[in-house]
């Protein structure tokens, strides 16, 4: 784990979503869609709805990206 990692992408068990990311081998599309939804409601002066919306944006474009490979 991430020493340097904000306790709003940390679990309550520990793990970092980075490194969740990493281990899954995520897209950087997918990992930031991923982050948004595990701080969703979790950082000060970011609504929950937002952070949804920004997830959904992000796995929109990898949709997108995708798509057109």
């Amino acid at each position: 784990m991430t020493n340097n990692t904000p306790d709003h992408y940390k679990t309550k068990r520990g793990f970092d979503v980075f490194d969740v990311a990493d281990a899954y081998n995520l897209s950087h599309r997918t990992a930031v869609a991923l982050k948004y939804i595990c701080r969703a409601g979790k950082k000060e002066n970011n609504s929950e709805i937002d952070d949804y919306k920004k997830a959904i944006d992000c796995l929109d474009k990898q949709i997108k990206f995708l798509k057109e490979q």
